[in-house]
């Protein structure tokens, strides 16, 4: 059997601990706070930076540390895996796909193959612990390259945050729309379909129940089917928001396969305490 090697950053929203246990290797993206970087939650964990964010500090995000991703290609190397397979954050959001590429090339790597999941979180996440699994069974790397590539082309995440302050300090809305939804109290729903290029706003309503009701319907038409997807709900300290989203959820799709956990500091930078989000995968 073969050795196999599987790697993903924390936009995956893993912890060190799962990591371990299913023998990932969990590279760190970096966060710059006032200046100053630091490396994503094993630097700067979920609490800080939610502290961080609640004092309205300057928080940006950025790829991997090129001089640490550099230090863990070449203990990769050392350990003579005969295939290392990488699955990043979505490369239309991060630098991280090309930096891992680069990393590869630049130590001669040949055995490495670098996945652009098109996404982050639950399902970044999902798909680094199935081809743990697949790894753990005996799976080829064309086997599970092939699994995970099959159901990266179905998955959907929408995006519920509380308002557009961060979005807009990040420069990714103009102040003018960010304003205006303050002004008029009107609930913004953002979705990020298979590869696409941002968050891409997706429905203005006037009640979070509308906005759920129109998030479900979205999803029915985008193929999702409690017995083939998987869930997840993930929220950034909105334990309020996440309930209420969780409760109509099972209402409209009672038998569904779900989990729920916090959203990661480098997304919840962007998005923003209080924001909720929910994608699905289809399963492998």
């Amino acid at each position: 059997m073969k050795k196999i090697c599987i790697v993903t950053d924390t936009a995956s929203g893993l912890t060190s601990s799962e990591a371990k246990v299913n023998n990932i290797v969990l590279v760190p993206l970096s966060v710059l706070v006032n200046g100053k970087e630091y490396q994503d939650y094993f630097e700067l964990n979920y609490n800080q930076l939610n502290e961080l964010l609640r004092e309205k500090s300057d928080i940006k995000t950025a790829q991997p540390n090129l001089g640490l991703l550099n230090d863990v290609m070449l203990n990769l190397k050392s350990q003579d895996y005969d295939d290392i397979l990488v699955f990043t954050i979505s490369s239309k959001l991060s630098g991280t796909y090309q930096a891992f590429i680069l990393a590869a090339s630049q130590n001669q790597m040949t055995n490495v193959s670098v996945v652009d999941t098109g996404t982050l979180v639950g399902s970044q996440r999902y798909v680094s612990l199935c081809a743990s699994e697949m790894v753990r069974a005996g799976k080829s790397k064309e086997e599970i390259l092939y699994s995970v590539n099959r159901v990266l082309h179905d998955t959907v995440t929408y995006l519920l945050p509380e308002n557009l302050d961060q979005l807009k300090r990040g420069g990714r809305i103009s102040s003018r729309a960010a304003a205006l939804s303050s002004m008029l109290k009107i609930k913004i729903g953002l979705v990020l379909e298979n590869y696409g290029n941002a968050f891409e706003k997706f429905a203005t309503t006037r009640t979070d129940e509308k906005l759920f009701q129109t998030i479900f319907e979205s999803m029915k038409k985008e193929g999702f089917n409690v017995d083939t997807h998987k869930v997840f709900i993930l929220h950034a300290e909105g334990i309020s928001q996440m309930n209420k989203l969780t409760s109509s959820f099972n209402k409209a799709f009672p038998h569904a396969d779900y989990e729920i956990f916090d959203l990661p500091s480098v997304i919840a930078a962007h998005a923003g305490l209080n924001t909720c989000a929910i994608q699905f995968i289809l399963k492998i």
